[in-house]
């Protein structure tokens, strides 16, 4: 799928985004440990940054809408307005996620479908500075609200979200742990080899 452009560009963007895409999976891992290491902070910002950026030249709104809540809500945690607690990873995540389904739709050919509105608003409204508003309970499974308290329904690794799997009917069941954090690494690179459009 080339939306008109040179199949050696939507080459280029597959591969340098496929890349950071991956490590994202890595660095937000990381940053849940340390969520004010600023380093850390810059380099997953200017990975969605870039992303944002590339997907903005082929035209795939849906990429960049959901890039630029993520990146937004990140340059407020590098300006220290907002920290990066369990909710706003929780966003963060999500965000990822949505963010890799398009990836695999665009190799497909498939039209990019939309993040959850409710996950772009919530990082929007990080982005300015803003808590995320009352609880609410989106398509993506994240549960963001001012009530929820740093410790609730943590694991003993502290990593247990309070996130309700889509389907499952478990509200303490953690959709991102660490063992599919791995999954994950190793999908973003399958997906990356998948992505290469057809010789021609």
């Amino acid at each position: 799928m080339s939306h008109g452009f040179d199949p050696s560009i939507v080459q280029d963007f597959f591969t340098e985004s496929g890349e950071l895409l991956e490590r994202l999976d890595h660095d937000l891992v990381t940053l849940e440990q340390s969520p004010s290491d600023p380093e850390l902070l810059s380099q997953v910002f200017r990975a969605l940054h870039t992303i944002k950026g590339s997907a903005s030249f082929l035209s795939l709104t849906h990429l960049v809408a959901v890039a630029h809540a993520a990146e937004s809500a990140l340059n407020s945690a590098r300006n220290r307005v907002i920290t990066i607690d369990r909710r706003a990873m929780d966003l963060l995540l999500s965000a990822v996620d949505a963010i890799r389904k398009q990836f695999t739709q665009l190799a497909q050919g498939a039209d990019l479908t939309p993040a959850d509105s409710e996950v772009v608003r919530l990082l929007a409204s990080l982005g300015e500075g803003q808590a995320p508003g009352p609880t609410v309970q989106t398509g993506s499974g994240v549960s963001a609200g001012p009530g929820c308290r740093q410790d609730q329904h943590r694991s003993p690794q502290g990593r247990g979200r309070h996130l309700e799997h889509p389907g499952s009917g478990n509200h303490h069941h953690d959709p991102h742990p660490p063992h599919r954090r791995h999954h994950d690494r190793d999908d973003g690179r399958r997906v990356r080899r998948d992505l290469r459009p057809p010789a021609h």
